[in-house]
Order: structure tokens, then C-alpha cells, then sequence
């Protein structure tokens, strides 16, 4: 299933042109992009998005319209799906006398990286640029509020607890844990609760500090609370009344 940030639908209302403006430049801009994002290797469309906004190298102006994540199985499967917008100011006053240009390629990336090559893709009209959410910090709550947010904002309807968890993972929001029980080294800080149920999901973070957030996503929309009162409940079921 491919879950477009937000997961199900994109971020972006606006429609899409016919337009596929490009030129051999800006193939080869996207295509060198693209290389130097595959490592190292991210989990994630946002890592993928960050990883390209920090990369670009250009006289040009680069934007994120479109993060995408695809919940992949196997290494080769595709894992996440980035539209970006390489844009150039007119020039009418120069030598090498140019038009605007805006020219999108849609990227496609495993765990390996790149799949293939940069496609140009029609960009949307009056497309507002992705800011990707930064990796999460604990000691930097405004990181881990952004994070969860946007996550929870963008799951599918239909996710199940594996997929949450594994959102999650990917999103840096909870740690790869491994199943031999030998091989965990420490106990993660913060504990995470998840409660999936009919009317939406609620996932706790309960910090060893003693701070708690709390997140919901349901038919309204997405809610955090951190409660102030010491000792008050930090779980994925009290979670899920937060609205």
C-alpha cells in the first residue's frame, strides 16, 4: 500500500498540471540528487526528504512537494516516494537569457537506495513546500510534539498496531527492538503505549525524567496533551481519550 504524507492522501490539495518541465540540466541535477541521498541509507521518506534539502548544492532553489511512505516487506521492495521541484528564476537581463523554470521529478527509493532513475512528473499548481520534521529528541519536547503529530496525521485509516509500530520506527519515534530478549541492552527512554482501536489510535511516550506526552488521532483529527500533574496516567488506552 503506498501512504502518501499524509499517508493515505496527499499533503498537497492542489491539482496537479499536465506540465513536465525539464531539461537535460535539471535530469542531471535530479539524477546526481538522488545518488547522493541513497547513503547513507534512510528509513524513511521524511529521512529521504531531509537528506535531500541538506544535500542540494545549487544556484537553484529545491523543494519537497510530496513525501511519501510505502510499506515495504523486503529489502527491494520500494519504501518510500519523493517529489521534488527544481526551480530557476527568470533571467532577462543577462547573457544566457532564460524563462522561469520549475521542473519535478518523482523519486522512488528502497533500502539500497534510488530505484532506477529521477522521473519527471507534472508539478502541482500552487504547491506549498514540505518541511520535514527533524529527527526527534526527548530533551527537545517541541521535536518530539512535530514528530508525533505529523505521524499520527498521517497513518492510514485503516492502520492496524503492526503498521503503527512500524510508522513509528521508521519515524525514529521508537527504537528497532530485537526479539531475543540477550540481545537488549537497555530499557528505551521513553516508554512507548500504543492502543489501536475502532474509533482511532492513541500512543504514549513516558520518559524516565517523569515528562509524558500523549497523542490521538481519530475522526476529528490528531490531538497531544502532556499532562501537568504528577503521577497522572502515561498510557496508549488513556492516550486514546485525549481529544
Amino acid at each position: 500500500m503506498r501512504i502518501l504524507w499524509g499517508m493515505a492522501a496527499c499533503l498537497l490539495v492542489a491539482s496537479c498540471t499536465a506540465s513536465t518541465e525539464g531539461n537535460d540540466e535539471t535530469d542531471r541535477q535530479a539524477a546526481t540528487l538522488a545518488d547522493a541521498i541513497s547513503f547513507p541509507r534512510q528509513s524513511s521518506a521524511a529521512g529521504f526528504a531531509r537528506a535531500a534539502l541538506a544535500a542540494w548544492k545549487s544556484d537553484s532553489a529545491l523543494s519537497v512537494l510530496e513525501m511519501t511512505e510505502l510499506d515495504a516487506s523486503k529489502q527491494e521492495d520500494p519504501l518510500a516516494h519523493l517529489v521534488i521541484r527544481i526551480h530557476r528564476d527568470a533571467d532577462d537581463a543577462g547573457p544566457r537569457h532564460h524563462d522561469e523554470l520549475n521542473a519535478c521529478y518523482g523519486m522512488d527509493f528502497n533500502y539500497w537506495g534510488i530505484i532506477g532513475k529521477p522521473d519527471r512528473t507534472g508539478c502541482p499548481e500552487n504547491a506549498v513546500p514540505i518541511n520535514p520534521p527533524g529527527r526527534p529528541d526527548w530533551k527537545q519536547p517541541d521535536s518530539y510534539d512535530r514528530s508525533l503529530r505529523f505521524t499520527l496525521g498521517n497513518l492510514p485509516a485503516d492502520a492496524d498496531f503492526g503498521r503503527v509500530v512500524r510508522t513509528l520506527q521508521r519515524m525514529d519515534l521508537m527504537e528497532t527492538r530485537s526479539d531475543d530478549p540477550e540481545k537488549r541492552t537497555s530499557t528505551p527512554d521513553p516508554a512507548v503505549g500504543i492502543v489501536v482501536g475502532e474509533k482511532g489510535v492513541g500512543v504514549s511516550f513516558k520518559g524516565s525524567d517523569g515528562q509524558c506526552l500523549l497523542g490521538s488521532r481519530d475522526g476529528t483529527g490528531v490531538h497531544l496533551q502532556r499532562p501537568e500533574a504528577a503521577g497522572s496516567p502515561c498510557d496508549g488506552k488513556t492516550a486514546l481519550t485525549v481529544h
